[in-house]
């Protein structure tokens, strides 16, 4: 690659790891307003204490920003070398990102139906490790399961774009046809 091209594709990989990133704390932030007020606990017991607060806005915006950036990132990061990187036509980071943006959406309904559904399954269950063993509303429970759902489906999300955008890549570009020449 030269330097011409290489020089080319670092605004596209900027955009797609820094869009990454933005999109991944918009639905932290997102995910967390749901899940704190479902269950504030989940963050102010079980996550390290950084905030003297128990506001569930406050836990949503300060955990939905640390607990998922660096998961944009590293999406970011991904996603950009499988857009930008080798000698097959590049894909651009407006198509990358909208493509993440539909997915990233997909990934929160879920999440929240699946915090929906386990808020049914698990009332009346306790764990050991939650606040109050004594609590059988099963909210804890449910907001912990929903979270990991959705670390699992972002990073299944990850992977599925990645091979998603290699295969397009893999792909002969199609030539505009030249137009017939007018006689």
């Amino acid at each position: 690659m030269s330097k011409t091209e290489n020089k080319s594709i670092v605004p596209e990989v900027v955009k797609i790891v820094v869009g990454s990133v933005l999109i991944a704390i918009v639905y932290g932030i997102a995910h967390d307003m749901v899940t704190a007020h479902t269950e504030i606990s989940y963050f102010t017991i079980f996550h390290p204490r950084i905030s003297d607060s128990n506001s569930p806005v406050v836990m949503a915006l300060m955990w939905g920003v640390i607990a998922t950036w660096w998961m944009g990132a590293i999406i970011g990061v991904l996603l950009a070398l499988c857009a930008q990187l080798g000698s097959k036509q590049s894909i651009p980071a407006r198509y990358v990102l909208k493509s993440l943006t539909r997915a990233t959406a997909v990934v929160f309904i879920i999440a929240m139906a699946t915090l929906a559904a386990m808020l049914r399954f698990c009332e009346g269950k306790t764990v050991e490790f939650q606040p109050d063993p004594s609590d059988t509303s099963g909210r804890f429970l449910a907001v912990l399961i929903t979270h990991n759902v959705s670390y699992f489906l972002s990073a299944l999300v990850a992977v599925g774009m990645c091979v998603s955008i290699l295969v397009r890549r893999s792909k002969p570009v199609l030539e505009e046809p030249t137009p017939p020449p007018s006689a």
